[in-house]
Formats: structure tokens, C-alpha cells, sequence
């Protein structure tokens, strides 16, 4: 099971650099797939999201399970 600081995680938000977060959305890495399908299948809602957006900065404060994949790529 899949846990934060305070117990079963509700989500898992994959935090993406610029580069990994198109990569990933159009399929090119598949690193991630297998973990969030499995999530998934836990009734664990899975959200891919750009590193350092708003969505990014609201995700990380809240009681979310975070990875954070790849920096800013220049």
C-alpha cells in the first residue's frame, strides 16, 4: 500500500520537468506506467502534472503521495 506522512495516500501526483512531463504524457517513457496502473487498481487516483506549475505547487501541499521526475530541462 501506498502511504504519506498520515497514513493511505488518496492520490499519487507525478510531478514532471518540462521534457519528462511531455515524454511521459505522450507515451515515449513508460517508466511510470506499471506503479500508476497499479494505483489505479487500488482506487488511488493517479494525476501527471508540469514541475513548478500551479497545479504542482497546489498538489504538493496537500496529503498527497509526490514524485518528483526530471528538473527543468534547459
Amino acid at each position: 500500500m501506498l502511504e504519506n506522512t498520515t497514513g493511505p495516500a488518496r492520490m499519487v501526483a507525478l510531478h514532471a520537468g518540462t521534457y519528462w512531463h511531455g515524454a511521459i504524457r505522450d507515451g515515449r517513457i513508460d517508466f511510470f506506467d506499471r506503479p500508476c496502473e497499479r494505483r489505479i487498481g487500488e482506487g488511488v487516483a493517479t494525476r501527471l502534472v508540469p514541475l513548478g506549475g500551479s497545479a504542482s505547487d497546489v498538489l504538493l501541499g496537500q496529503d498527497n503521495a509526490n514524485i518528483i521526475g526530471g528538473g527543468q530541462r534547459a
